[in-house]
């Protein structure tokens, strides 16, 4: 049977069934089959619709408003349009940068980059009469068949109608059996709307709707999205069920807060997103002192019934402890506000409204906790005495623990505290109480990610990030230590692809295009690092760290030696000890033929910081590219008695390093042929545990062929350094001990 279907894109109608070819690939829309020369695909009607849409534009940028109008006729939930782009990117074999069929345009919308071929010109035309977009389309032959073919669309619309009445019209009111499980008991607290122009009370509003998110997850029958998450629909145009769909959550709550003199009108509502009802709803008057707690508790017990019916306890909710002072409590709520927001300045204010919470009432644990761990993010954004801030952040937290021993935020933040201070045994003991004392606080997952990262258990990792993801989908850092995660494990395809989805739903945030950025930094794709090194630098502020950090090696890369060495130092003003900027330094120094210089400033970071497990493997490879094997096996070896972590890691390949190739060559120099194997081993093993990619690695390419050259096969790793002559840090080869007599081989 013909399928027949007419649409109005800007003012020009389209016959969705015409047949057209776009690169590789033949479309045939009535089918929903993409073919190429190897393969056949059918894909969804959806996914087909949006492809002959864009087919339609005829290389022009279409807007989603555009999509959204056209292919859903605007009743959509909010990232169907993303995953239905990713869905055809995907069929089209589009998954890798640069796209080749579809392009996103950011802030405009998408467009597809092929020369769209039809197979007739037929397939277009006006209100009156064809009105084709390609130069070609001859006019009349559409005409001729205008009528029959309205008839034809009008029986065809009555019969799709028909169709969708029958097959998409609930006949249960159950919502088990028409929601997904999964959906079914997952909550998203949004922005409580405030009639009122007072920073003060915006600022408890998110305090409030803060706690009600904490007082919900101690239900563990409810899934509770991160209010980190919820809170960027704050002021948003989305409908409620768009939103609830890029969340993930079937329910969604919301209220506001109104103030007339000394009373507060807190309103709140539960909805079911799903079938587009308010479930709920109730009004709570209180007087500006009152303790707002016992009415959180209140809220979160009837919507917890609502939602898991089941009777629920209020008891339940009351493990988290706060004072009965009203004041205390609104200052407590105004600090976690400012938390939220995620900067140096916010922290710092933060903590004076904690450290007011606790003056007034000096029992406040969740206070002292939230002190302890505003010290440890300012040293984490302005790089502040990390012993500094052991004293100040460690006596918070002993404070807190005295008062609430089972205080899973205390946990979270003293795990964070000891992996900087490199105490990781203790940092996974407090990691994992919190964790089980509150398996829905996100930050715990996420620090315990981190931890596991820094110790190269990746796959591990990668499970506490995927989890933290769960309860904060939209969280910039753990979608960057999700994906960063999936490089370590050499999965880079799905790197990218959830670094690209990432930059999809959080476009003003510089962490996605950054990992891009990093990414084709370590394929050597200067062009695409570039690309998005600039995306990313034009989110952040001047000067900032991470920029300055990345934009060094980047610099170093492009051979623009004056500039790198600016940025090193601007960046060794925030952070000496980064490995990173150590590596590039490092880098820098060993082109200028300053090596001896930069041992110098590295044993004076060692006499400052004894015990650090990056600057004994800098110095070690600073001996080594000195041919000083002796001194350079003492301070590998000082540095795997420091910590028990492998030196292995993918992004070592990114600045051309194994440190293992060079100890084996160490050891060898050495006669200690044994340990020399061991190395070599270790090296051979973490390579074949890489999965095979399509993208090269140049700096991987590098090492197996430094790998070669130790294990007495010269030619082959000849054959392999030719393959990556257009590497950018390919003259690391006429500097490498290792290297240094291959050009006596010949093929």
């Amino acid at each position: 049977m013909l399928k027949i279907s007419l649409r109005k894109v800007w003012g020009v109608y389209f016959v969705k069934n015409m047949k057209f070819t776009i690169g590789e690939w033949r479309v045939d829309p009535s089918s929903n089959l993409l073919i190429s020369k190897t393969i056949e695909k059918r894909i969804e009607p959806k996914v087909m619709e949006l492809l002959v849409f864009l087919a339609n534009a005829n290389g022009h940028v279409v807007s989603r408003e555009a999509i959204l109008g056209t292919v859903w006729q605007q009743v959509v939930l909010g990232d169907a349009i993303t995953n239905t782009i990713a869905n055809l990117r995907k069929a089209l074999n589009d998954t890798h940068t640069p796209r080749e069929y579809i392009e996103t345009i950011p802030k405009q919308g998408y467009r597809l980059i092929p020369e769209v071929k039809w197979e007739t010109d037929d397939h277009l035309l006006s209100k009156n009469q064809a009105r084709p977009l390609s130069k070609n389309t001859s006019q009349a032959l559409f005409s001729k068949n205008l009528f029959s073919v309205k008839q034809i669309v009008i029986a065809f619309f009555i019969l799709v109608m028909l169709f969708i009445f029958y097959k998409f019209i609930p006949r249960t009111n159950s919502i088990a059996d028409s929601h997904d499980k999964n959906l079914s008991k997952t909550v998203a607290v949004l922005p409580f709307y405030v009639y009122s122009e007072q920073k003060e009370m915006s600022n408890f509003a998110e305090g409030l709707a803060d706690e009600l998110i904490h007082q919900l997850a101690t239900n563990h029958d409810l899934q509770v999205v991160a209010r980190s998450s919820s809170s960027k629909f704050e002021n948003s145009d989305k409908s409620v069920a768009e939103i609830a769909k890029i969340l993930g959550t079937q329910y969604i709550i919301e209220g506001s807060l109104r103030q007339n003199n000394d009373n507060l009108r807190i309103t709140v509502q539960l909805i079911d997103a799903n079938r587009q009802i308010n479930l709920w709803s109730k009004s709570f008057d209180k007087k500006i002192d009152d303790n707002f707690l016992q009415t959180q508790i209140s809220i979160s017990s009837e919507i917890s019934q609502i939602i898991t019916h089941k009777d629920a306890n209020s008891s339940q909710y009351e493990k988290r402890n706060h004072p009965n002072s009203a004041e205390a409590y609104k200052l407590f709520m105004l600090a976690q506000s400012y938390m939220k927001r995620g900067d140096s300045k916010n922290y710092e204010k933060a903590f004076i409204y904690y450290q007011k919470a606790t003056v007034i009432a000096p029992d406040y644990a969740l206070a002292f906790a939230g002190m302890a761990q505003a010290k440890i993010l300012l040293y984490q954004y302005k790089h502040k005495s990390l012993e500094k801030t052991e004293i100040e952040a460690s006596k918070y937290l002993l404070r807190a623990l005295s008062i609430e021993p089972e205080l899973a935020e205390a946990f979270a933040a003293r795990g964070l505290l000891r992996i900087y201070l490199h105490k990781f045994d203790l940092a996974e003991n407090d990691l994992k109480k919190a964790i089980e004392l509150n398996p829905g606080l996100r930050i715990a997952h996420h620090n315990y990610g981190f931890l596991l990262w820094r110790l190269s258990r990746s796959k591990e990792a990668l499970v506490q990030f995927k989890s933290a993801l769960e309860i904060d989908p939209l969280s910039p850092i753990t979608n960057y230590g999700y994906a960063d995660t999936l490089v370590n494990l050499g999965r880079i395809e799905e790197a990218i692809e959830h670094y690209l989805n990432c930059q999809d739903f959080l476009p003003e945030n510089s962490t996605c295009f950054g990992g891009l950025s990093g990414i084709y930094s370590l394929l050597g794709n200067i062009k695409l690092q570039t690309k998005y090194r600039k995306l990313s630098r034009n989110l952040d502020p001047p000067n900032d760290f991470a920029q300055m950090l990345y934009s060094s090696l980047l610099h170093l890369q492009l051979k623009h030696w004056d500039e790198a060495r600016k940025l090193i130092e601007l960046s060794a003003q925030h952070e000496p000890l980064n490995y990173f900027l150590l590596k590039t330094d490092f880098t820098l120094n060993l082109h200028l033929n300053t090596l001896e210089k930069f041992k110098d400033k590295l044993q004076a970071l060692s006499l400052d910081n004894p015990g650090n497990f990056e600057i004994n493997l800098l110095l070690g490879m600073t001996l080594y590219f000195q041919s000083k094997c002796h001194q350079s096996i003492m301070q590998y070896e000082q540095a795997a008695r420091t910590e028990n972590k492998t030196t292995m890691s993918i992004w070592e390949f990114e600045h051309g390093i194994s440190h293992n190739l060079n100890l084996a060559y160490c050891y060898s120099q050495r006669n200690n042929f044994a340990a020399s194997e061991e190395e070599l081993k270790k090296f051979n093993s973490y390579i074949m545990s890489l999965p095979k990619s399509k993208y090269i690695i140049p700096g991987k390419i590098y090492n197996v062929a430094r790998y070669l050259v130790l294990t007495g096969e010269p030619i082959e790793a000849k054959k392999l350094l030719k393959q990556i002559e257009w590497w950018p840090f390919y003259w690391l080869s006429n500097y490498d001990p290792v290297l240094a007599d291959l050009k006596e081989f010949s093929n």
